[in-house]
C-alpha cells in the first residue's frame, strides 16, 4: 500500500507541476473517450437494428414488384385466351351444327388464330383446345402431339369443364406431355357456352418466361427467389431441377397471408424469408436470404464505428489542445497584437467582454493602440497638405516669357494683317490662360484637356506661321474621364519648338487616346527630328525646366512627376524617340470615370 500510495503522489505531483495547458488536455481527453465510446456502442446496436429493419422492408417491397410484374404477365395470357375462348368461329366449331365443310372452314381459321399467337409470343409454345362433343384436338403447331386422345376420360379435364368459369395456372397438361421435354406452364381455361362449357383451352408457356422476369433480383450471396404452388410445389426456380419439387413443411406453415416475412432454418442454417402471394393464380412468390449475409452489414458497421472511434480519438485530442489553447492564450493574444502594431497595424483590437484582469489589459492595449493610431492620421495630413501645396507649386509656374511672346505676336499681327484673326488668337489665349490659373480643381475631363491643347495649338499656328498640324484620334468612350489638368500641353508644346529644324520645316502631331486594360493611354507621336536617349532622361531628370518660353513653365520632368505624385510610381511617361522617325510620347494614367474616383487617390 505504501508503494502505491508513493506512486500516487509521484503522479499528482507530476500533474501539478505541468503548465495549465497540458493540465486541462489531461482532464478532457477521459471524459470525451468515456463518452465517445458510450455514445458508438448505443449507435451500433441503434443502427444494426434499423440496418436490419431496412433490409428486411426493401427485399419486401422488391418481392412485391416482383410479384406485380408476374401477375401482370399472367394477366396478359390470360386475356389471350380469352380472345381464344369467345371465337366466334370456334363457338360455331364446338356447337355442332355446322357441316363438315363449314367444319373444315372453320377450323382452319381457329388453327391460324391460334397459330398467330403461338408465333408473336415467343413464351407460349403450344395452344390446344379440347372440345367437349368431338374427339378432334385442335393444335397450335400440329407437330405437336400429346399423347391424348382419350382427353375426355383424364379426370382433371372432367373436374375443369364442369365449370364455365375455370381458369387455372398449373404445372400438368390436361393429358399426356410434350414429347419434346422442358420445363411448362400450362394456363388451363374452360370454354363458356350459355352457362355451361363447350370444352377446354390449354396454353404451353415456357417457365423460362416467368423466370426472366426476377432471375436477375438479387438479395446477396445465397439468397434465392422461386414460385410455389397452393400445395408447395415448386414452379419456377433457378435449379431447374427442383421444379415439382416439394419445399420443407416449415415454410409451407408460416405462410398465412398474402404478404410477409419470417425466419425459418434451412439446411442447418438461418434465413430471412419474405412472400408475397400472385393475384390471378395461386401461386406465391418466395424469396430467401441467408442471415449470415444480411448480419455480414453489421460487421461492417462495426468495423466502421471503431474506424470511427479511432479517428475521433485523434479529434479529441486536437479538440483538448484547442480548448485549452483557448482558455490559456489570452495573454499569447497580447504579445502578437504588439507585434502587429509595431509593424504598422494600427486597426489591430482586443475584444474581450469580461472585466477580470485579463479584460483591463486588453482595454488598456486598445485605448493606447486608438490614441497612436490618432497620432498617425494627424501625421498623414500634414504630409498630405504638402504633397498638395508641391503639386499646386508645380502647377503655378507659369513662364511670364511665353505670355510676352504670344501678346508680342498678337501686337505684329494687329498691325501688320488688322484681320478679324486677332479675335480668335485672343479668345483661345483668354481660354488658356483660365485653365492654367483656374481655382476650380485641379482634375478635368478628357474632352477639357483636348480643348486646351485645340486653344494652344491654334495659338502656335499664328506664332509658327502654320508650319506644324495637331491630328486628334481620341476615343468617344474616354470623353468624359477624368485627367490631371494641362498633362498634354508641355509635350505637344515640346515636339513643335524642338522638333524642328533646317531640314524639317513641317511637323505632323498625332494625339491618340484609349482605354487598355484598366489604364487610360495617351500617345502623342511627332515627325520631327527625334531625340536622343541621353536627351530624354536629362528632360525627365533635369532639376529646373530648362524651357524659357513653355506657356505653363511645368516642362516634362514636372508632367511626369504630377502623374507619379498623383497615382504612383506605375504610371507616368514612356519616351520612344529616334533621330530619323521622329518621337512618340507613351503617357498611361489610371481609369477614372468621376468625381468620386479621384478620392483614391488625392
Amino acid at each position: 500500500m505504501s508503494k502505491l500510495f508513493k506512486v500516487h503522489r509521484r503522479f499528482l505531483f507530476t500533474i501539478k507541476n505541468l503548465n495549465l495547458r497540458y493540465q486541462l488536455i489531461l482532464s478532457y481527453i477521459p471524459i470525451f473517450i468515456i463518452s465517445l465510446l458510450v455514445i458508438n456502442l448505443v449507435s451500433y446496436y441503434l443502427m444494426a437494428n434499423t440496418l436490419k429493419k431496412n433490409s428486411r422492408e426493401f427485399v419486401n417491397e422488391t418481392v412485391k414488384i416482383i410479384s406485380r410484374d408476374i401477375t401482370k404477365s399472367l394477366n396478359q395470357y390470360g386475356e389471350i385466351s380469352a380472345s381464344i375462348a369467345f371465337d366466334e368461329n370456334l363457338s360455331s366449331l364446338l356447337s355442332g351444327e355446322i357441316n363438315d365443310y363449314n367444319y373444315f372452314i372453320r377450323s382452319n381459321k381457329v388453327k391460324q388464330k391460334l397459330y398467330y399467337f403461338t408465333q408473336n409470343s415467343l413464351d407460349i409454345k403450344s395452344i390446344f383446345i379440347y372440345p367437349l362433343n368431338r374427339s378432334a384436338v385442335i393444335r397450335s403447331n400440329s407437330n405437336i402431339i400429346y399423347n391424348d386422345m382419350n382427353y375426355n376420360d383424364n379426370e382433371l379435364f372432367k373436374s375443369l369443364v364442369s365449370n364455365a368459369e375455370t381458369k387455372v395456372w398449373s404445372t400438368s397438361s390436361v393429358a399426356g406431355s410434350d414429347p419434346e421435354g422442358g420445363n411448362y406452364l400450362y394456363f388451363l381455361r374452360a370454354i363458356p357456352n350459355f352457362g355451361t362449357s363447350n370444352g377446354l383451352i390449354q396454353m404451353q408457356i415456357r417457365e423460362k418466361s416467368i423466370f426472366d422476369i426476377y432471375k436477375d433480383s438479387s438479395f446477396g450471396k445465397n439468397s434465392t427467389i422461386f414460385i410455389i404452388d397452393e400445395n408447395g410445389c415448386i414452379v419456377s426456380h433457378p435449379n431447374k431441377e427442383k421444379i415439382s419439387t416439394k419445399i420443407q413443411p416449415s415454410i409451407i406453415e408460416n405462410i398465412k397471408q398474402n404478404i410477409g416475412s419470417f425466419t425459418t432454418e434451412i439446411d442447418g442454417k438461418n434465413y430471412m424469408t419474405v412472400y408475397s402471394t400472385i393475384e390471378s393464380s395461386k401461386w406465391t412468390l418466395i424469396a430467401t436470404i441467408p442471415m449470415d449475409y444480411i448480419q455480414s452489414n453489421n460487421k461492417w458497421l462495426l468495423n466502421t464505428n471503431l474506424i470511427i472511434i479511432m479517428i475521433s480519438f485523434i479529434f479529441i485530442i486536437l479538440i483538448s489542445v484547442w480548448v485549452s489553447s483557448k482558455i490559456a492564450s489570452p495573454l499569447e493574444r497580447v504579445g502578437k497584437a504588439m507585434k502587429q502594431l509595431e509593424k504598422g497595424d494600427f486597426e489591430v483590437r482586443l475584444d474581450y467582454d469580461s472585466n477580470n484582469e485579463m479584460g483591463k489589459i486588453y482595454k488598456r492595449y486598445n485605448a493606447m493602440a486608438g490614441e497612436i493610431k490618432n497620432l498617425m492620421e494627424v501625421i498623414r495630413k500634414e504630409e498630405k497638405k504638402k504633397k498638395e501645396a508641391y503639386i499646386k507649386v508645380l502647377q503655378a509656374q507659369i513662364k511670364p516669357h511665353f505670355l510676352y511672346n504670344t501678346l508680342f505676336t498678337i501686337k505684329c499681327l494687329a498691325s501688320i494683317k488688322k484681320q478679324p484673326q486677332i479675335e480668335e488668337l485672343l479668345d483661345s489665349l483668354i481660354r488658356l490662360l483660365m485653365a492654367s490659373i483656374s481655382k476650380g480643381g485641379e482634375f478635368v475631363s478628357v474632352y477639357e484637356e483636348i480643348e486646351y491643347i485645340k486653344n494652344f495649338a491654334l495659338i502656335q499656328k499664328y506664332r509658327f506661321d502654320d508650319k506644324f498640324k495637331v491630328i486628334f484620334n481620341i476615343s468617344s468612350e474616354i470623353q468624359n474621364y477624368i485627367v490631371p489638368k494641362l498633362i498634354i500641353q508641355p509635350i505637344v508644346e515640346n515636339a513643335i519648338v524642338h522638333g524642328m529644324d533646317a531640314e524639317i520645316n513641317f511637323i505632323e502631331i498625332k494625339i491618340e487616346g484609349s482605354v487598355e486594360g484598366a489604364d487610360i493611354v495617351f500617345r502623342i507621336r511627332d515627325n520631327g527630328k527625334g531625340i536622343d536617349a541621353d536627351k530624354i532622361n536629362m528632360m525627365l531628370q533635369a532639376s529646373e525646366n530648362k524651357n524659357k518660353n513653355g506657356f505653363n513653365g511645368m516642362g516634362i520632368k514636372n508632367v511626369n512627376e504630377r502623374i507619379k505624385l498623383y497615382f504612383g510610381e506605375q504610371y507616368g511617361l514612356h519616351y520612344l524617340s529616334n533621330i530619323e522617325n521622329g518621337t512618340e510620347v507613351i503617357m498611361r494614367l489610371p481609369v477614372i470615370i468621376d468625381e468620386r474616383g479621384i478620392q483614391k487617390y488625392v
